[in-house]
């Protein structure tokens, strides 16, 4: 509750700053954010869906990492709208095991993650290997963070947050941050023989943006806040045409740095598109589809949760009906409220609380 009131007071407080900088967006600032938007949309809903092969490896302290697939990452993404699918496959660090005498010990284990979406039921069915299987009606860490082409791009449709529709207030994901904070077109510049247009937020963030191909980020510097460290830095290479107007790179490389340590860098990411195919995405490359001896499947959209063992076809016709069934759990046709009424009256107690104190103290 504590925490509830006091970010509800930061928002009131930083209100009027919003305000201000949102009262005067630059004309070609926002023209640069739709091109983003439509290259995006475009990409998402090729005709025939889009199919790659992705590489991802690391450079980070190796007896603790911060990136758990420390040797690297193998995966695989498809997406015919509405529906996409993400598998990831690599050794998975830090594993905790109770050995023999019941001591946990840290093991490495090659590990499988998956995750289809469907943007349009809002729903998620993922696997952790063979060990947990989930259904439930948002976003998962395997159809969205582990997509590492796209969320490197801050695709906006691949923050947990996104729901198709409705507007996510950030920082970080792109489009919806050059809709929402004051951008300023700040000239052009060429990366390594791309012409891009520069967008900046003060000396927040900074941005280098490939117009005539397909709105790429070919660059990004992203600080922890005005006058803070650098938080992200990130590059593009080998910018490709996989469709007329639909460009993707084939090489990202990707600094993450700690906000308390300036200019210590936590994680570089690296990340190489292997091959891309376009037009050819079947319905069961999208199909999330559980082993047969999985142990535990969680099913949110039902409410069923089962310890199985030889589930079947059977199995698998009942979790696909549950995800037909997502369309109409927690999000029927109640009208959403954009004013949170809790939220509202608790800032407002919180503020009469202050203003009062305030005046009891200069009288007295």
């Amino acid at each position: 509750m504590v925490r509830l009131v006091f970010s509800g007071l930061g928002l009131w407080c930083l209100f009027p700053i919003a305000w201000a900088g949102a009262a005067a967006p630059d004309p070609e600032a926002a023209k640069v954010a739709r091109g983003v938007r439509e290259s995006r949309e475009r990409l998402l809903r090729l005709p025939g869906g889009l199919t790659f092969r992705f590489r991802v490896d690391s450079e980070q302290r190796r007896e603790r990492p911060y990136f758990y697939f420390a040797d690297g990452v193998d995966g695989v993404f498809a997406v015919k709208w509405p529906k996409c699918r993400n598998l990831i496959k690599g050794v998975m660090h830090g594993i905790i095991e109770i050995d023999a005498e019941g001591n946990p010990q840290k093991v490495a284990r090659m590990t499988e993650m998956e995750g289809g979406y469907d943007f349009e039921s809002q729903t998620s069915v993922s696997r952790e290997g063979k060990e947990l299987g989930q259904i439930i009606g948002m976003r998962t860490h395997p159809s969205s963070s582990y997509a590492f082409p796209l969320t490197a791009q801050y695709f906006v449709q691949f923050c947990r947050e996104y729901f198709p529709g409705e507007e996510m207030r950030t920082d970080l994901w792109l489009p919806n941050a050059l809709e929402q904070y004051p951008y300023q077109v700040a000239g052009e510049e060429e990366i390594e023989g791309i012409r891009c247009r520069v967008l900046k937020r003060g000396d927040v963030d900074s941005l280098w943006i490939a117009e005539k191909q397909g709105h790429v980020v070919c660059r990004r510097e992203l600080r922890w806040g005005a006058g803070k460290p650098l938080r992200e830095r990130m590059w593009s290479r080998q910018l490709k045409q996989i469709a007329p107007g639909v460009w993707m790179p084939m090489e990202v490389v990707q600094d993450v740095f700690d906000r308390d340590n300036a200019d210590h860098r936590l994680i570089r990411y690296l990340i190489k598109v292997r091959d891309v195919e376009v037009g050819k995405v079947a319905e069961g490359q999208l199909k999330v589809v559980f082993p047969a001896d999985i142990l535990h499947v969680e099913d949110y959209v039902t409410g069923t949760m089962s310890d199985l063992s030889g589930a079947g076809q059977d199995e698998e016709t009942r979790l696909s009906e549950s995800v037909k069934s997502a369309r109409f759990v927690d999000r029927g046709d109640v009208p959403k409220n954009p004013w949170n009424l809790p939220l509202i009256l608790a800032n407002t107690i919180v503020v009469l609380g202050i203003v009062m104190f305030v005046v009891f103290r200069r009288t007295a």
